[in-house]
């Protein structure tokens, strides 16, 4: 039997913008280290969309479980309450749109930032793609979510997908063809973890070790309603696609051409969301009588 999810599309929106945001804030603190090499706009690229990002998702946080458009008087006591999960998530984004805005400010205005501004905003970073994850794993009421993998999955998928936006955006502002091997093999790896962890995450909800309610969830994935969005949209497109460009441009010396790896970096933005909303979807909460049918 199928089971609608407890929560809808802005959720899903709200956890890729979370990510999104929080991994392109990280891609822009790697380019200012140097560690993808000279790609001209990177940097800026991912101060672009880091703040703006994880300031829309929050906004779209707060409204739909908070019922922000239909009681918006319960938002400041739903906000003030310091033992909620959401509480403690609303100040670590907070503080992370208010650093990696002014660190933007700074960047544009060729400003060097303070050393301890870019450590700051990339521990804001880090925490905020977690807590997008955390938010999940500790709500015991749905099983497939109730994972401590989930944090780190959407960790890994937050820095796929900002550094994949980020030269996404990188290639819009300057309009060149760049060397991007360091760029290709650091992507390469994270997507490689991010596999690994879901293939984990996956086998443990079907094996039943988290439980009969989560292993169906995983059952609706992998051969349910969800089987065709997750093999095609999901697996092949967003994840196969992106891998095996990334692996040809790390480990081969003939490179692909510039086009088809931007061809990877927009696969893996759509990998990106097509994650998060199939954890979302197939989530069946554990009241749902499942275990009776």
């Amino acid at each position: 039997m199928e089971q609608s999810a407890p929560w809808g599309m802005l959720v899903v929106v709200y956890l890729f913008l979370g990510g999104l945001g929080a991994g392109a804030y990280l891609t822009a603190y790697g380019a200012e280290k140097g560690y993808f090499g000279t790609i001209p706009g990177l940097a800026k690229a991912g101060y672009l969309i880091s703040a703006p990002a994880v300031a829309i998702g929050c906004v779209l946080l707060v409204f739909d479980l908070g019922q922000g458009l239909l009681k918006p008087w319960l938002i400041p006591g739903m906000l003030m309450n310091l033992s909620s999960v959401m509480t403690w998530g609303f100040v670590i984004l907070s503080l992370f749109v208010v650093v990696a805005t002014l660190h933007l400010y700074l960047h544009w205005k060729n400003i060097e930032a303070p050393k301890y501004l870019l450590s700051l905003g990339a521990f804001l970073a880090i925490a905020t793609a977690v807590y997008t994850g955390f938010l999940l794993s500790v709500i015991k009421a749905v099983p497939l979510w109730n994972n401590h993998l989930i944090p780190l999955i959407f960790l890994a998928s937050a820095m796929s997908t900002g550094l994949s936006a980020s030269m996404l955006l990188a290639h819009y502002l300057k309009k060149v063809k760049v060397e991007t091997t360091k760029v290709d093999k650091a992507h390469f790896y994270i997507i490689a973890a991010e596999s690994i962890l879901l293939f984990v995450f996956l086998a443990m909800a079907i094996s039943g070790f988290k439980g009969l309610v989560a292993q169906q969830s995983a059952q609706n994935i992998i051969i349910g309603s969800l089987a065709p969005f997750f093999w095609i949209i999901f697996f092949l497109i967003g994840l196969i696609a992106p891998l095996a460009i990334f692996a040809h441009n790390t480990f081969r010396e003939n490179k692909l051409s510039h086009n088809l790896v931007l061809s990877g970096d927009i696969a893996v933005v759509l990998g990106g969301f097509s994650l998060r909303y199939l954890i979302i979807a197939a989530a069946i909460p554990a009241w749902s009588g499942t275990l009776l049918m």
